[in-house]
């Protein structure tokens, strides 16, 4: 590509201040305060470079395979959101996904067409990842001053919401402060110089063990490309060693100081969130092996997760407070929403890409600084596929973003210039695919402010909030909390403290359609039907809330109370066993006192629990507290002796 310096347009202009105001679109009126705005704005970007650029927009383009082959993976998904138990959520998601194809599309034909300036789009992404650092830094120095930074560093986020989805940002901009120190005028060189050293330490302060795999493997990677492609290329482009050895250095001197740290060591050698994504991994290979054609649909992962089992999750998910919305391996995702096929494209995409920077690295005649780029482009796609084996970099748009401009690049100069066929036809595609995100991302925007006054009334055990703004919050693209809860459980909860059994349990019906695997909406139509006096039917509710998490309380209260008036007091004190013995959850305390006495009763009968039973009688308890401390100690030594 030519790198002379031309007159800007306004095209060019407009990517500069996407990419600047991309980092500061954080709107904490609602949950999750990046994604939707994010999305919302490049939405509303896309129809805005559109409009500018609308004369000679797809002239003279050669978009290529990529388009091609995320299309065919958006064209599967589509296909597989036909059976999704959710189709609500499959739109957003697919909305992400159009809105990433209209970028790739509209960023390939605006560098062929010499639209837009690859020193702007640098420029623009290069000021994103130094604002980014810098925020980062300043939470950084917080948790230095808070006097225990190893602890506080978990709550550097920036704007990306969490440490680990900052981090990896950081490593995917690196490959833009690469290009910028290679292609950009003298002061903006420097200033992508200095950028890249403080990405690489910012990554290497916040410790997330899956961006430091990343980088040291696109690192390798690139070496190792970089040597194999002969001595003619290393003599076109010789590596400046004191930069190397200055950076290597650095990396050296943090990793000897990170390890030093107390406590250090042992929280990178942790190996509890690997064991937990095992579960992840293992029952998303369940779903492809009960979907193997299409999966479950785009944005359905986290409905069929529960129905495989908690175990081996966090005490929260067990406990139905937090849910698993995703795998932490974007690959599974794909293969679990989409099948085989969507999988398949998906790859498709990297693939194609690395066959063109072949192809492009080996071309005769290229600049210096066209080598540059390409060799960064290298370490960025790497980067971000070996991430994607831990973690879920294709939900967020600021990870997204930094991957389509990566593909777009990779395809700046045409190998061949031709005018592309049905110029109407690609612009309306790109139009009508920025429209629908921008419908559906306003939509969820609107349902997410209200769902957080849900939440907020269901907090404060306020009725009538929950029944007054549920009905707010649902519209035709939102209908589920951001932890996978279906909003009218909440007003389920809302008519049912209010006395309104019927509108509680046909609210508590469309939760479960909507997420029939949700423990707490499983425990809500169980306590919906034991005010009904439908007793056998909620027990078969919490029965399946208890297969899917056997050490869920709530439900194992609710089964107890229920067998305890049945007069089934053995079956009763096998749901209380499940609770921690030194719970002093007030219900489970007046459970076990009217309990214990009939279960010793029951149990000289029927022999059930005889250790418990012999142990209690031993102590001879007369009077409830008794019974209860009785019951804990016989339950402590049984544990001890075991």
């Amino acid at each position: 590509m030519d790198i002379k310096k031309q007159p800007a347009k306004s095209t060019d202009w407009l990517y500069l201040l996407f990419w600047a105001i991309i980092p500061l679109i954080y709107i904490r009126t609602i949950i999750d305060y990046s994604l939707t705005p994010r999305q919302l704005f490049t939405g509303f970007f896309v129809v805005l470079a559109v409009f500018f650029s609308w004369k000679t927009l797809f002239k003279n383009s050669s978009l290529g395979a990529p388009v091609l082959l995320y299309a065919g993976f958006i064209g599967v998904m589509l296909i597989a959101s036909s059976g999704a138990v959710n189709p609500v959520e499959s739109y957003a998601v697919l909305s992400r996904y159009g809105l990433m194809l209209a970028y790739l599309m509209l960023t390939i034909s605006l560098l062929q067409n010499r639209m837009l300036s690859l020193q702007y789009l640098v420029k623009g992404v290069v000021i994103f990842a130094g604002l980014a650092s810098v925020f980062t830094l300043v939470e950084v120095f917080k948790a230095i001053g808070s006097g225990d930074f190893l602890m506080n560093i978990y709550a550097v986020s920036a704007t990306f919401s969490h440490k680990n989805l900052l981090s990896s940002v950081l490593l995917l901009s690196i490959p833009f402060a690469w290009m910028g120190s290679a292609i950009l005028t003298q002061k903006w060189k420097g200033a992508s110089l200095f950028l890249l050293f403080v990405l690489i330490t910012e990554i290497f302060i916040l410790r997330t063990r899956g961006v430091w795999i990343s980088f040291f493997i696109a690192s390798l990677v690139t070496g190792v490309v970089y040597f194999l492609l002969g001595k003619k290329f290393r003599n076109s482009l010789p590596l400046n060693r004191r930069r190397i050895g200055l950076g290597a250095g650095i990396a050296v001197l943090l990793l000897v100081a990170f390890f030093s740290a107390s406590g250090t060591k042992s929280s990178l050698s942790d190996s509890s969130n690997l064991s937990k994504r095992m579960v992840f991994w293992e029952h998303s290979l369940e779903m492809v092996k009960e979907h193997p054609l299409l999966g479950v649909g785009p944005g359905n992962w986290k409905i069929y997760f529960p129905k495989y089992g908690l175990l081996g999750t966090d005490v929260s998910v067990k406990q139905g407070i937090t849910h698993i919305q995703r795998p932490h391996n974007d690959y599974l995702w794909v293969l679990a929403e989409g099948g085989p096929l969507s999988l398949l494209f998906y790859l498709g995409v990297f693939a194609v890409a690395f066959i063109r920077l072949r192809k492009n690295l080996k071309q005769e005649g290229v600049t210096r600084e066209d080598k540059v780029i390409d060799l960064a482009l290298l370490f960025g796609l790497i980067a971000y596929m070996v991430f994607s084996l831990t973690d879920f970099p294709m939900e967020r748009m600021s990870h997204n973003l930094l991957l389509f401009t990566l593909l777009a690049l990779v395809y700046r100069n045409p190998l061949s210039i031709r005018k592309l066929s049905g110029l109407a036809v690609a612009k309306a595609v790109v139009l009508v695919l920025a429209l629908f995100s921008i419908v559906v991302s306003g939509y969820r925007w609107q349902g997410e402010k209200n769902a957080l006054l849900v939440l907020q009334g269901n907090a404060s055990r306020n009725a009538q909030v929950m029944i007054n703004t549920v009905p707010k919050a649902i519209n035709p693209f939102f209908n589920m909390d951001n932890f996978a809860n279906p909003l009218r459980y909440y007003s389920s909860i809302g008519y049912l403290v209010t006395e309104d059994d019927d509108n509680s349990w046909l609210d508590a019906q469309v939760a479960y359609d909507l997420h029939p695997n949700n423990i707490i909406v499983l425990n809500q139509m169980g306590n919906v039907l034991k005010k009904r006096r439908e007793l056998d039917m909620a027990l078969k509710y919490y029965k399946r809330a208890t297969d899917i998490s056997p050490s869920f309380e709530t439900a194992r209260l609710n089964k107890a109370e229920i067998l305890l008036n049945k007069r089934q007091y053995a079956d009763a004190m096998a749901e209380l066993i499940w609770i921690n013995i030194e719970s002093e959850n007030r219900k489970f305390v007046q459970l076990l006192a009217l309990v214990l006495p009939k279960f010793l009763e029951e149990s000289q009968r029927n022999g059930r629990f005889t250790d418990i039973a012999n142990g209690i009688r031993a102590q001879q308890p007369q009077t409830p507290p008794e019974y209860i401390n009785a019951y804990r100690v016989t339950r402590r030594n049984l544990k001890r002796n075991s």
